[in-house]
């Protein structure tokens, strides 16, 4: 019985490139079987004979269901792309879906070493081999009704978001690859074209193979250790993109192993246990004369010893204390606890001088969130993860440490930090020794009496710029139903920001572009003249802490715009279908 996905499947046609090995022999036999029974393959790669056997394969594993065209194609050669769809055969031109996989990378040079020929292979690959191909099926796309219709999956990599040392002209390629498709997906968000990248971790292939010229050795040593992603597991996930409801776009996907978490962090097995590896792409990871040492970590790291008031484990030596001579040097140091991750925090851990002290950050969230940019993130205008910075990379700066927790608790007589970790309904508390504390956790919203806060937003964090953004578009999506009433359309299309401070003017004035400028183009004219946005101030002024004139010219452009400006007012109460305020005249009476 066909599964729903197979059933969306079937009659299309799908192209995969590079489909002789790896992840694109997977993904043609992954698609063969979901929809065996209606289902062309056009098959692409530089070696047709293995690509005849992988059509041999699909044709045992699933039977005459499937058609397969294997095509001996080089897609880093232009002309050879240009001259791939019209070549075709008929019943196999009206290309539905193409699965950009070819791509490859040659050695671990670094920068001023590299050879000129695996820059050339490298680039015109994987990043104008995928461009001439999307080039060239795209106009068949284009040609079917509202605008046009297809899939465009690139399979991209880790290497695109996190650049490596020996890797910089394979990283350079998967982040052209990376902005090509960001690009492309914003080009053609008027179509029912779906844009679609897949970005793998460390998957075991023939790529290694390919990167050490042959030496199959140096290849299965990037794997030792490890539990590598199978080109199945890709495969799997390629498939499932295409298979879903044409509504649905899984447009940006990051694929880990379990125990990766980065581009150069592996947890690796190593003499029948458990350590952490970081699993650098660089020349000296694969010499033979390795130069990398095996560390001991402290069995109290592991183990700690109990005590305190509450006799809860007392975290007095880190896992990583041991990772270098420098941190080892630091162990000895006053213990300086920082918790919080916000402004102060960082501002803090930025003038350190790491020989000062044993540094160590607690926190829930393991990033500094660049707050003044949250309205521009939450409509669209900058990535949510521009506003970001790994806490990490600035603690290791100073050598510190950083334990995602929270702190609940403070000791100040035996000079304790009581955190916590929760994971899902468990709780492990443990003790934070310290010499020096900063405490920099921030503050709780102030409600001032407001009732029904629960059926507002607010803009705190990047979880509450992504919930906003949904339910601005969620409004809209209902708004255009021929069921919504009149009046609840207006309703959804009715914007109140609370505060007419920085971030409220900030918030409103994104809020409005966004409305009038990005979506309604395409959302029905209707929805223009009905959109409304409102600032509720309580002062008399926005923007009253600033100076005069820029308080005027800000009212000025808002009512320029038609952006409804109620000052002297304050909220009293929000219901779930609209907000009651209260609002001052001139002479102060409410």
């Amino acid at each position: 019985m066909a599964t729903s996905m197979g059933k969306r499947l079937e009659g299309k046609t799908v192209v995969v490139t590079g489909a002789s090995s790896g992840i694109g022999r997977s993904t043609a036999m992954e698609f063969a079987k979901t929809s065996p029974k209606n289902l062309k393959l056009v098959l692409t790669a530089r070696r047709i004979d293995t690509l005849k056997q992988v059509a041999e394969e699909i044709k045992k594993e699933v039977g005459e269901g499937v058609k397969v065209l294997p095509v001996k194609l080089d897609v880093s050669k232009s002309s050879e792309v240009k001259s791939f769809v019209g070549n075709l055969p008929e019943e196999f031109r009206d290309i539905d879906v193409l699965v950009n996989n070819a791509g490859l990378v040659k050695g671990v040079a670094k920068a001023g070493e590299i050879a000129e020929e695996d820059i050339n292979i490298m680039m015109t690959t994987n990043v104008t081999g995928l461009i001439n191909m999307t080039q060239a099926v795209l106009p068949i796309f284009k040609k079917r009704g509202d605008g046009g219709a297809g899939d465009i999956i690139n399979v991209g990599s880790i290497a695109g978001r996190e650049p490596y040392p020996g890797g910089s002209i394979y990283c350079a390629s998967k982040a052209a690859v990376r902005s090509f498709t960001d690009a492309m997906r914003r080009e053609l968000i008027a179509t029912r074209i779906r844009v679609i990248e897949i970005d793998p971790g460390q998957v075991e292939t023939e790529f290694s193979v390919v990167r050490f010229g042959g030496d199959k050795a140096k290849a299965d040593a990037v794997y030792a250790g490890c539990e590598p992603l199978t080109p199945d597991d890709i495969a799997e996930i390629i498939v499932f993109a295409a298979g879903r409801r044409e509504n649905v776009v899984i447009a940006d996907t990051l694929v880990f192993p379990n125990h990766q978490a980065a581009a150069t962090v592996m947890h690796k097995k190593s003499y029948g246990a458990l350590v952490l590896a970081f699993f650098v792409y660089d020349y000296s990871t694969y010499r033979e004369d390795t130069d990398t040492e095996d560390l001991a970590v402290s069995e109290l790291a592991l183990n700690p010893l109990r005590g305190g008031p509450k006799d809860l484990p007392i975290a007095n030596h880190l896992v990583d204390d041991d990772d270098s001579p420098e941190k080892k040097g630091s162990k000895h140091k006053p213990k300086l606890v920082i918790l919080g991750t916000g402004w102060g925090s960082v501002a803090l851990l930025k003038q350190l001088n790491p020989e000062d002290y044993h540094i160590t950050v607690v926190s829930p969230s393991n990033h500094f969130l660049f707050t003044p940019l949250l309205p521009s993130a939450t409509v669209g205008t900058l990535e949510l993860r521009s506003l970001v910075e790994p806490i990490r990379r600035i603690v290791s700066k100073v050598r510190g440490h950083f334990l995602k927790a929270s702190a609940i608790d403070v000791d100040f007589s035996e000079k304790l930090v009581e955190c916590v970790v929760t994971e899902g309904d468990q709780q492990r508390h443990f003790y934070l020794p310290y010499d020096k504390l900063v405490i920099g956790v921030g503050s709780i919203t102030n409600p001032h009496g407001v009732k029904g806060l629960e059926n507002c937003h607010f803009l705190k964090d990047i979880s509450d710029a992504r919930r906003i953004r949904n339910q601005i578009v969620r409004n809209l999506e209902l708004a255009c139903l021929p069921t919504t009433p009149d009046d609840e359309r207006r309703r959804l299309l009715s914007f109140v920001v609370s505060g007419g401070g920085p971030t409220g003017v900030e918030f409103a004035a994104e809020l409005f572009d966004m409305l009038n400028e990005d979506l309604t183009k395409y959302y029905p004219k209707i929805l223009r003249n009905e959109i409304s946005v409102h600032v509720l101030q309580s002062r008399g002024h926005i923007l009253n802490t600033y100076d005069e004139a820029l308080s005027i010219y800000a009212e000025s452009r808002f009512a320029n715009d038609q952006v409804d400006i109620q000052t002297n007012s304050r909220v009293k109460e929000v219901t779930p279908d609209r907000v009651i305020y209260t609002q001052k005249d001139e002479k102060g009476e409410v």
